[in-house]
C-alpha cells in the first residue's frame, strides 16, 4: 500500500486515486463493484492499487460497501 512517506511523494501515493473512486461514485448513486472496477481500472498503474484505494476509503469510512446487492455507496 503506497501512503505519503519519505519513500512515496503524495503524488505518487494512494491519495490521489482517491477522487477517482469518489466521483465515480456519486452520493445517491450505489455502483456494483465490478463495474466501479471497469470504470476506474485504467486510471491506476495496477490492480492492487485500485484494490488498495478501495479498502483505504472503506477503512476511512468513505465508502459503504452492502454484501447483499454487493454495491459501494458514497458514505461522505
Amino acid at each position: 500500500m503506497k501512503l505519503p512517506s519519505k519513500i512515496f511523494p503524495v503524488e505518487e501515493s494512494l491519495i490521489p486515486f482517491f477522487a477517482v473512486i469518489l466521483d465515480c461514485i456519486s452520493r445517491d448513486k450505489e455502483k456494483k463493484v465490478y463495474e466501479l472496477y471497469q470504470e476506474t481500472i485504467e486510471q491506476f498503474s495496477s490492480n492492487v492499487d485500485w484494490m488498495d484505494t478501495v479498502i483505504c476509503l472503506y477503512a476511512l469510512r468513505a465508502l459503504n460497501f452492502n454484501e447483499e446487492k454487493g454495491t459501494l455507496t458514497y458514505a461522505l
